[in-house]
């Protein structure tokens, strides 16, 4: 038993496990394993489509005997093995369905034998054509959209950090966490001069808790004014520099890209 693709007008094309039906051309699939699938006079007309020879009184499983006999003995393109794209976007739509990471769906395509050169290509094509990814520009347009409709004017912190929530929340702005969101309203509020509040900032604090601080109200200066930071935070003790930059520069790095992508 086989499966065979038919065009508009119920000529054969195609064969091959893996062949699929394009409802846009009209295409249909025939799968003589189920006969069920079929009314009768759908498969005379497929029959004399391809001059097949039947009875017209031909029950529905001879019929589909003979169109497969007939089939078989043709030269036609096969549809059996999966390419590349169609492998990565079965993995993608698999596991964006089963909330798998990023991260793990990659380290997937690599483990299918897609090439670790062609998977990231590959997966940023299936995540936008699956519409579970969206460019910084169609982000922030969302983003724009949504708060002109709310008239958003925060005049504290809480106010900017509740709509971030509510942003990563909404289903009509997809693939956006916390950091984009804020991105995205920051942007918003430069567009339209809006204020935008700053958290408090508790000057007894942790280490931990003035490094974020620091990151979140000076995202845009160098890196070398973040690393004379970390060092008058440190008091000249090296391991602690050494350790605290190891630990954040990354953080303040990934803050300042996520802003400057966001502003770009």
């Amino acid at each position: 038993m086989s499966k065979y693709l038919l065009n508009g007008n119920g000529k054969v094309i195609r064969s091959g496990k893996l062949v699929a039906a394009d409802p846009d051309a009209n295409e249909t699939v025939l799968d003589t394993d189920k006969p069920e699938s079929y009314t009768a006079s759908f498969l005379i007309d497929v029959a004399k489509e391809n001059r097949v020879a039947i009875h017209k009184k031909d029950a529905k499983k001879i019929l589909l005997e003979k169109i497969e006999d007939s089939f078989e003995t043709l030269n036609l393109p096969e549809h059996s093995k999966m390419t590349e794209t169609e492998i990565v976007t079965k993995i993608v739509n698999d596991g964006v369905a089963a909330d798998k990471s990023d991260d793990e769906m990659l380290q997937e395509i690599v483990d299918s034998g897609v090439s670790f050169k062609n998977a990231m290509k590959l997966f940023n094509a299936a995540m936008r054509e699956g519409n579970f990814r969206i460019s910084t520009h169609e982000r922030n347009k969302l983003i724009s959209t949504k708060l002109e409709e709310l008239e958003f004017e925060p005049k504290t912190y809480e106010d900017l950090t509740n709509i971030c929530e509510s942003i990563v929340e909404d289903e009509g702005i997809p693939d956006t966490d916390t950091a984009q969101a804020l991105a995205g309203v920051k942007k918003y509020l430069k567009t339209f001069k809006l204020d935008c509040p700053k958290p408090e900032r508790a000057p007894s604090g942790g280490i931990k808790a003035r490094i974020f601080g620091w990151i979140s109200e000076n995202y845009e200066e160098e890196k070398d004014n973040f690393l004379k930071f970390i060092e008058e935070i440190s008091k000249g003790d090296e391991d602690k520099i050494e350790r605290y930059t190891k630990s954040y520069l990354p953080v303040f790095e990934l803050v300042q890209g996520t802003h400057a992508e966001a502003e770009g």
